[in-house]
């Protein structure tokens, strides 16, 4: 059982400011005060400032495998315990960091500063697939979970619905990913004043 009922998953950018729950982050240089750290990336896969990192790292930092842990000469290195978590894919450190929380029968997650929808090709095919099956699996039991100056599960048209307006989107959103322009301007300001005026359909984007 966590500590506390309330979890925030911090991305880059996160600001520095009170949270009333436990404060998890994958990056090396944590942008705001954390309770725990992932550095789920083996060894000989580091580069030097992560090293560093997870050698001085002072609050409890979970690596793949005993091997991390005694490179690290870190007593707050400890191994991830994936076997004790349920089934699903693991893209991502996010996706490492949601299966824990469900496991640890946190009541609400908050991911906060997480832009996977609009960032690489890697992070929008995988990466943002990835978490988006842990939000669904962690709603399905009930966890409440919300974003919060994110990027994440943004479908701000329906499909069949809206046709129109859903397929303009759909192509700017390929086209984007693509490096291509995204549309014209009297498009892109069309959808940008729907997209502004509606609640994206999956997670659902709340301040904190």
């Amino acid at each position: 059982m966590a500590p506390f009922n309330k979890l925030y998953i911090v991305g880059c950018g996160a600001p520095q400011r009170k949270r009333d729950g436990e404060v998890w982050c994958p990056n090396y240089k944590p942008p705001c005060k954390i309770t725990r750290a992932f550095q789920i990336h083996q060894w000989k896969y580091l580069d030097q400032k992560e090293k560093d990192w997870l050698r001085v790292c002072h609050v409890p930092i979970y690596v793949p495998s005993a091997l991390e842990v005694k490179r690290s000469l870190n007593p707050q290195a400890r191994i991830y315990p994936k076997a004790l978590m349920a089934y699903g894919p693991f893209c991502s450190s996010f996706d490492y960091m949601m299966a824990m929380a469900i496991s640890e029968d946190f009541k609400e997650i908050i991911l906060e500063r997480l832009f996977l929808q609009r960032g690489t090709l890697r992070e929008r095919l995988i990466e943002h697939t990835g978490l988006m099956y842990w939000i669904g699996h962690a709603r399905g039991l009930g966890i409440r979970v919300s974003s919060h100056q994110s990027y994440l599960g943004h479908y701000p048209f329906k499909y069949g619905v809206q046709y129109i307006k859903e397929q303009r989107w759909g192509v700017a959103e390929v086209k984007d990913a693509l490096g291509e322009p995204r549309i014209d301007e009297i498009t892109r300001r069309d959808l940008r004043q729907d997209a502004d005026s509606g609640t994206p359909d999956d997670v659902q984007r709340e301040q904190v």
